[in-house]
């Protein structure tokens, strides 16, 4: 079965086999040289941010041509590449232990955002967490976390994406919580 592609107003497709004006949601722009020029396309098909920024439109082909060593990838492989980016660049995803009073200080530097305390996660008797307004770098933030385990209570901050839900704060959290106290799991 061939696909074809059609020409539209915005790009000729003929080189992004199985991109087109039904399925753009699909795919991002992905810099993997680590320069982060990535973007979204919009249902229309342009470049989203850059087209913002620039106050025109950006097609696909365009930021192509202005950023070579960028990709058209499928969204959840953009994700993916942009998860392990954050890790080794700004060590996201990855809790350390904080005291309480460093925990109480940065809730009294800014008015904390995303601010939820839940006993309703299953596995944890208690978890505190809000996100600090400043960003870090693109979407991401730095988490304080108080997770009471089994009786116990410790204190973390992690370098997450914002938005991201207390289930998956508490995942993370637990998993080096476990670690700590010389869980494997």
């Amino acid at each position: 079965m061939t696909t074809q592609t059609k020409e539209t107003t915005t790009d000729n497709f003929s080189s992004f086999e199985l991109v087109d004006e039904n399925n753009y949601f699909l795919w991002s722009l992905y810099d993997r040289s680590g320069n982060e020029n990535n973007d979204e396309i919009t249902k229309d098909g342009f470049v989203k941010w850059t087209s913002l920024i620039q106050k025109r439109k950006i097609s696909i082909k365009e930021y192509l041509e202005m950023y070579p060593s960028v990709s058209l990838v499928t969204t959840k492989t953009a994700l993916k590449l942009q998860q392990k980016h954050y890790e080794k660049k700004y060590n996201a995803y990855k809790p350390y232990v904080i005291t309480e009073s460093k925990y109480n200080e940065m809730l009294n530097v800014l008015p904390p955002e995303e601010w939820l305390k839940t006993d309703l996660v299953p596995w944890v008797d208690f978890i505190e967490s809000f996100k600090l307004s400043e960003c870090v770098a693109g979407n991401l933030y730095d988490y304080y976390v108080i997770l009471i385990l089994a009786n116990k209570k410790r204190c973390f901050r992690v370098t997450l994406p914002s938005g991201t839900s207390q289930e998956e704060i508490a995942k993370i959290c637990t998993k080096h919580f476990l670690k700590l106290e010389g869980v494997r799991k």
